[in-house]
């Protein structure tokens, strides 16, 4: 029995089929009602002693891990509220709550919490460090993430390269973990360590590809321009990644250096992000000439009204090639204009300067709905 466990322990549950998963359960119970027939030092110290596996799980690690909530709760009666136990580390430093994290199962979560495990344990270094509530953002167990944070988790708590539970969620485009963290209000605009490369969550879900949480985070109220270490934005990050979707969406919020998010995409031969770049500044090139704008001011005007406190994030102003933009990117808009010294210039400074009154007063309007 305990080869089999050994065998078994370091496989993924997805690997198994039902059958299987009956049979290594089956296996767990055998363990466990030997532990019964034992007096309370033996069981607990076979609880602690014989490990499974080259991580070293215990018998409450593997019944965590495959789901078996009855041997669980007589492990937990056995252990009779011994924090060693409840505790229990293996090679990787995780406890059985780690494991029930990562699997999902609120059941056990629930029964390891009731029994006053630490809700918060660190892993090693080697795993970065990481809690259980980040292993629950990762894959996306939002009712595990809400057990945690109610049993007293830092919504803010930070890895050893410093994401937070909402940063791992933007990562692995975990979109209702994402949601309940804004909804909690956690900090937005954290950034991981040097050594990571001062990434924040705006970057992680470019580079995952989730264009919902791109999304979310922008509503949010994340700052759209930060750079990474390395010198990339969000923008940046969606022309290497030749992220159409993505590259629309930032545009239409006003992310990022339409020009530098260019040269990215170039120097990583992003076809489909040079096409859009490209267009986008053709459009920008229209705006900021005065007989263009001249001739398109009174659509433009029209659709910046159609603007109010509710729907500042829809892409009402739409532009040739089909650039959409919404009130945050038509405010983002600026140009370097100059013959010899060049100056950076808003759209609306730009529209003052040459006489476009109608439209330079319905800019300022739409600045003072939001909030500029």
């Amino acid at each position: 029995m305990t080869d089999f466990l050994h065998n078994k322990s370091e496989q993924k549950v997805k690997d198994f089929s039902d059958a299987e998963i009956e049979l290594i359960k089956n296996e767990i119970n055998i363990f466990v009602e030997a532990l019964k027939n034992m007096d309370e030092r033996q069981a607990k110290n076979k609880i602690n002693d014989d490990r499974f596996g080259i991580s070293l799980n215990s018998i409450l690690h593997v019944a965590a891990k495959f789901g078996e909530v009855a041997a669980v709760a007589d492990i937990l009666r056995i252990s009779a509220g011994d924090k060693l136990i409840l505790n229990i580390r293996n090679s990787n430093s995780y406890t059985p709550l780690h494991i029930a994290a990562i699997v999902g199962n609120a059941e056990i979560v629930d029964l390891l919490l009731d029994a006053n495990c630490d809700p918060n344990p660190q892993a090693s270094l080697e795993k970065r460090q990481w809690r259980p509530i980040h292993y629950a953002a990762q894959y996306g167990h939002i009712e595990v993430v809400e057990m945690l944070i109610a049993a007293g988790v830092d919504k803010e708590v930070k890895t050893f390269f410093h994401l937070t539970p909402l940063m791992v969620a933007s990562e692995f485009g975990k979109i209702e973990v994402l949601q309940y963290f804004i909804k909690m209000q956690a900090e937005l605009n954290t950034k991981t360590s040097d050594e990571n490369n001062n990434m924040n969550a705006l970057h992680y879900a470019v580079i995952d590809g989730s264009a919902s949480c791109v999304e979310a985070l922008l509503r949010a109220g994340i700052r759209k321009n930060e750079h990474t270490s390395s010198g990339l934005d969000a923008l940046d990050f969606a022309a290497r990644g030749d992220n159409i979707e993505i590259l629309k969406i930032l545009i239409a919020w006003g992310s990022g250096d339409i020009n530098h998010a260019l040269f990215v995409a170039k120097e990583n031969g992003s076809a489909n992000a040079i096409k859009i770049l490209n267009e986008m500044i053709s459009c920008k090139n229209d705006l900021f000439n005065k007989s263009k704008i001249n001739a398109l001011q009174g659509d433009i005007v029209n659709k910046i009204k159609g603007f109010d406190e509710k729907n500042l994030h829809q892409k009402k102003i739409i532009l040739s090639n089909n650039i959409a933009l919404n009130a945050y990117g038509m405010l983002a808009l600026t140009a370097n204009i100059g013959l010899f010294v060049k100056s950076k210039k808003s759209l609306k400074g730009f529209c003052l300067e040459n006489g476009l009154f109608k439209l330079s007063e319905e800019l300022t309007r739409l600045e003072k709905v939001v909030g500029l």
